[in-house]
């Protein structure tokens, strides 16, 4: 049983138990008794204790005298507020000064545990309401505990697909359901509940367009008063909500007469919200079995009883007996398993709302007439429920106050110009300071998903405390940038009007215009394509390629900061090839891109219209977009990379470029799907112009559903399109020079791929939490031990250390004299031996290469340092060496081997496992003067194609091509 004491007490407690407060107990004067040892965590950005409420801890039996109300928010004996052990009063000096949420992660774990424990025995999914609260790191974090959704509108179907939950445990409730949500829920395969006439209608067409068949629920109205306030009564007989039994079997013969659209799988009903009798509960769902016994006479396959409806909370912090989940569950318990159902109920007050409180600060304090105030910064735009509900809500101070203080009976208002911006009336309180914070407990449901922006003012952050006591931000706060960003759609549409009238000069002197756009926004372009530069077939990709997929969500969604998103423009074609349930691309800005004058997609978020790629551009290089967008990502299609572009040239003058969009000047570099199998296409771009840009980073080869493919990032030379006017495709002529040498524009997944950041990293961590060790040179090491580099094989460079590695691996087991006498046919030849079993027996389990010979250990001025486990890396001379020796080494074996092959044989990755990973003290300034370099990309290995014996091998048989190094950082070897 999870101690999870989710509302008032513990679900473990016996029903008879009374827990009415003793007036005597000295534990009143402790509102909130910790009953565990508090735990130390290891760090902490805040200072803090981590709560005694470990979301794993089970407890079998508590005396009954102990089990005392107590709530993640407590007061401890000094007067201050924690979560979770860590003092609300650090957290508000660590964060923006403005009003907040703050959750309790592990309270949320508490819930789902209470919930799981109490429908153990019963096939049941826990529908968490996503209208409670839709921060999407709270429902990622739900999902992982093993809850579904109840949705209510298409936005949330979507927020309930990007945070990862099963569509089989999803619900579409709602009295008002879109046909294009419904679409999408069609082809998404969530259970849909049927709310009327029109809505069955609805959802039959929805199935048509998705061409699937939907799992549908009768949402019956039971006619069952809940008790609670009006405006979340949702189960009597006058509500909007539901069908009346009367009209029960209309709905079954519709659903008769569409076997192919409709799949009656259950009958739901809704009660409403806080409810404090579980009784009624059990009332609904005699009613509802009834009704199923009724529907499966009629030859329905009836396997889902959903009885929506939340259970209240103890917003008063009286520690009340209120009902838990337990006694929710066992008052239909018998009901269910009699008529062998699934049981879906629908949590979100009682799962949510005790984890969170509104972090304010006093603004002031003020008297009129016989009126206490206090002034807060937040108000009933954040928080809305006192004002529509009428509704109570626990407010105190964070931190004690003077002893001086008087206590006195206060309205808690907000600055919003309403006479109803209150978030607590007639609550005494001792007078507080300016500055002073003060919460409203129980905010985490119904509260910031209720927000507005009314006065302008914004939707505040969110924080929450994690189960270790650190803290962490679960959503930004919105800022009048984003207010403005909202507010740009028309202006998209004008400058897409003015510039294919060709106006654009005119608009932009016009005296609307404060300043004239920085047009050289630039853009990088995200794209599959064959040799043949074939984008499409039939309007469709022909492949499928779910590594490709990643690969471009990882480009275009990933941000370095992250306040800021990037922006994917996109044709008209390419935006309506994108399955409905899929758009807009979550976390990024769309930009569509139409001529047509008749396409409306609404008022979207994050979407905005364009007429070209030159007003696109223009848009997003103006405020707010210049501020909150960090790349902009050219992602298709065809027409679209063929459009030519307007450049800003010199003395002010616009000029059309003949350049198409995916080798334009603005374009800073292309990330290229390269598809070499032979696919038939009829859909083309133009070739990449490699007089313009040069290979980056290109991966290895890869296979997927019987197509060959790799990713190459190309990105632009110093030779401009007047230099070379497209003529020159050499690419040896560019010598390898880019236009810039910081290429940290590039998405944070290209620009740490390059190998040598892996090595550089490791560096880093070296110097800077490296262990100070002495060493047999004396000179001293920085230290760190246990670690690995993963390198694709791209980092080739030849090297000998003489007889040591190179002596082992042709001779080992020959007595060793010096380093020119001849061993030929000495000690065996551990590498003819590799390559032997390469080319007869590839899976051979023997195909080892060590230069480990302890017997010879005595003879070597340094023993080898590394085999395939290094146990001594020296990071500033050795490690490099390692690298580029070992990778040499195993393309000259790929390359003889490939002959025995009937396909080339590719080098793969070299995996590299360092024991003493250390920096020598005389080479961290070295080392710190190689870290502020950017890498440069990696050269080409060319070996000459006629060797095929690993003996015949010269320096003159290895060609390396654009090797472009910095200049020369000298480090001195310790002996």
């Amino acid at each position: 049983m999870a101690a999870a004491y989710l509302l008032s007490h513990s679900s473990i407690l016996p029903k008879t138990l009374n827990l009415t407060p003793n007036p005597k107990s000295p534990l009143l004067s402790k509102p909130f008794v910790n009953l565990y040892k508090p735990l130390t965590p290891k760090r902490l950005t805040l200072k803090a204790v981590v709560s005694q409420n470990n979301s794993t801890s089970k407890t079998a039996t508590l005396e009954p005298e102990t089990n005392n109300f107590k709530h993640c928010f407590s007061k401890k004996e000094d007067g201050y507020l924690y979560c979770e052990g860590v003092k609300v009063q650090d957290i508000m000096e660590s964060v923006e000064k403005r009003p907040f949420y703050l959750y309790s992660k592990p309270q949320i774990t508490r819930n789902v545990e209470a919930y799981k424990d109490a429908l153990q025995g019963l096939r049941s999914i826990i529908g968490y309401a996503i209208k409670a609260n839709n921060n999407l790191k709270i429902l990622e974090h739900l999902r992982k505990l093993g809850c579904g959704a109840v949705l209510v509108s298409g936005n949330e179907l979507r927020l309930a697909l990007a945070a990862g939950f099963d569509p089989s445990k999803c619900i579409f409730n709602g009295n008002g359901k879109l046909l294009e949500d419904l679409v999408l829920a069609a082809e998404s395969g969530v259970f849909v509940n049927i709310d009327s006439e029109f809505d069955l209608e609805n959802i039959v067409s929805a199935a048509r367009l998705a061409e699937k068949r939907v799992n549908v629920l009768l949402r019956i109205n039971p006619d069952v008063d809940p008790q609670v306030h009006p405006y979340v009564a949702t189960g009597n007989k006058n509500s909007k909500f539901g069908i009346r039994n009367e009209k029960l079997q209309w709905f079954l013969d519709a659903v008769k007469a569409h076997p192919n659209e409709l799949k009656l799988v259950g009958a739901h009903c809704h009660l409403g919200s806080t409810i404090t009798k579980v009784d009624i509960f059990r009332d609904a769902a005699v009613l509802m079995v009834n009704y199923i016994d009724q529907i499966r006479e009629q030859g329905f396959e009836i396997s889902y009883l959903n009885i929506g409806g939340g259970l209240g909370i103890d917003y008063y912090h009286t520690g009340a007996v209120l009902p838990t989940p337990r006694d929710l569950i066992d008052t239909v318990r018998e009901l269910v398993l009699s008529r062998d159902l699934n049981l879906i109920i629908e949590p979100g007050r009682s799962l949510i709302a005790n984890t969170c409180c509104l972090v304010n600060r006093v603004t002031g304090v003020k008297t009129n007439g016989t009126k206490n105030f206090i002034v807060i910064d937040g108000s009933m735009a954040e928080l809305i429920r006192p004002s529509l509900y009428d509704a109570y809500q626990h407010i105190e101070l964070v931190a004690p106050t003077p002893s001086e203080a008087e206590v006195s009976t206060f309205d808690v208002v907000g600055p919003v110009c309403e006479s109803a911006d209150f978030l607590g009336k007639e609550r005494k309180l001792p007078t507080p300071e300016r500055g002073a914070g003060l919460v409203v407990h129980d905010a985490g449901a119904y509260c910031m998903s209720m927000a507005s922006t009314y006065n302008l003012k914004m939707r505040p952050p969110e924080y929450w405390v994690e189960e270790d006591g650190s803290v962490a931000k679960i959503r930004h706060g919105e800022t009048f940038e984003d207010h403005l960003r909202t507010r740009h759609s028309n202006h998209s549409f004008l400058l897409a009007a003015v510039s294919m009238a060709g106006e654009i000069r005119n608009v932009l002197d016009s005296p609307a215009a404060d300043a004239k756009p920085n047009l050289q926004r630039t853009y990088q372009v995200v794209v599959a394509a064959t040799k043949e530069m074939g984008i499409g077939k039939d309007g469709k990709l022909p492949w499928k390629l779910p590594s490709d997929l990643t690969f471009f969500k990882d480009i275009t969604l990933k941000t370095s900061n992250p306040e800021k998103k990037n922006a994917v423009v996109m044709g008209r074609k390419t935006w309506e090839s994108i399955p409905i349930k899929n758009r807009p691309l979550p976390g990024r800005i769309n930009v569509i891109l139409t001529r047509s004058r008749d396409f409306d997609v609404g008022t979207i978020d994050n979407v905005l219209t364009c007429g070209s790629m030159d007003s696109a551009l223009q848009l997003l290089a103006m405020p707010p977009y210049n501020l909150s967008i960090e790349r902009v990502f050219v992602i298709g299609g065809g027409e679209i990379l063929r459009w030519e572009v307007l450049i800003f040239a010199a003395r002010s003058e616009y000029v059309l470029s003949h350049r198409d969009t995916l080798n334009a000047p603005a374009c800073d570099a292309i990330h290229n799907t390269e598809i070499e199998t032979n696919i038939e296409c009829d859909t083309f771009i133009p070739p990449v112009d490699t007089s313009l840009f040069h290979t980056w980073y290109s991966s290895l080869p890869m296979v997927e559903n019987n197509i060959r493919y790799s990713f190459v990032t190309y990105v632009r030379v110093r030779r401009t399109a007047s230099d070379t006017h497209g003529q020159n495709n050499d690419t040896k002529s560019n010598n390898g020079k880019f236009e810039v040498q910081d290429f940290s524009f590039l998405p944070q997944i290209i620009f740490e791929r390059h190998e040598e950041y892996m090595y550089l990293r490791l560096v880093q961590e070296i110097l800077s939490s490296g262990n100070l060790k002495a060493d047999r040179t004396g000179t001293g090491t920085l230290s760190k031990f246990g670690c690995q580099v993963h390198i694709g094989l791209s980092d080739r460079e030849e090297g000998d250390l003489g007889p040591i590695y190179g002596f082992q691996w042709r001779h080992f087991g020959a007595s060793y004299t010096d380093m020119h006498a001849d061993y030929t046919g000495k000690g065996f030849d551990q590498l003819a031996d590799v390559i032997h079993k390469i080319k007869n027996n590839p899976d051979d389990r023997r195909i080892i290469l060590s230069a480990w010979n302890p017997s010879d250990l005595t003879l070597m001025a340094l023993p080898p340092c590394h085999m395939f486990a290094q146990r001594s890396a020296d990071m500033g001379l050795g490690v490099p060496f390692n690298i580029a020796s070992y990778a040499l080494l195993t393309c000259m074996i790929a390359h003889v081997c490939a002959f025995s092959f009937p396909v080339d044989l590719l080098p793969g990755d070299f995996i590299h496992d360092l024991g003493d990973a250390h920096v020598y003290c005389n080479h961290i300034e070295p080392l710190r003067e190689q870290l502020l370099k950017s890498p440069k990309p990696f050269p080409f290995l060319k070996i000459n194609p006629q060797k095929k014996d690993i003996n015949s091998f010269e320096a003159a048989d290895f060609e390396l091509i654009g090797y472009d190094p910095h200049p020369r950082i000298q480090m001195k070897m310790a002996v």
